[in-house]
């Protein structure tokens, strides 16, 4: 994916904050700003720290923007982790690595161990890639993130 172009869309299974299943559709959030981050998996320790930061740091703009985390992990393995951390948004399942393929983070990886490089991206209302983060180091990220939504208003 580059800056600019049409984020590509994909429906995948997630995990709500109250740990409910439900089906994401990427175009379903047309006219409102995405962060969707990209994480290894659930429980590793700089996986914990980002999941925490984007949930304390995003948790009451919902009605301004979606965020969502995507790993491989499955539907289980997200609702441990949410209800675990009490994380207060939703993590989407990608066992195939649809998404994950999608968004050209999987270059020089593994995924047959489920290694990718950790990545976020900000998606416009018009559903464009608006900023993008690859091989990011957790320390203050999702501040990073918060920030540039601002400006992307």
């Amino acid at each position: 994916m580059e800056l600019k172009e049409k984020a590509a869309d994909f429906t995948l299974k997630g995990i709500n904050k109250d740990g409910d299943e439900f089906e994401f559709t990427l175009s379903n959030y047309a006219g409102k700003p995405v962060v969707l981050f990209f994480y290894p998996g659930d429980f590793g320790s700089k996986c914990t720290l980002e999941a925490q930061d984007f949930s304390d740091h995003f948790a009451n703009l919902s009605d301004v923007v979606e965020v969502a985390g995507i790993s491989m992990d499955d539907l289980d393995s997200h609702r441990e982790f949410i209800k675990k951390y009490d994380l207060k948004i939703p993590l989407i399942s990608d066992p195939d690595a649809f998404a994950v393929k999608s968004y050209g983070i999987c270059e020089a990886t593994d995924l047959e161990h489920k290694e990718f490089i950790r990545s976020t991206f900000l998606i416009d209302k018009e559903g464009k890639i608006a900023a993008m983060w690859k091989d990011v180091n957790v320390n203050g990220h999702a501040e990073d993130v918060l920030m540039e939504l601002k400006g992307c208003e």
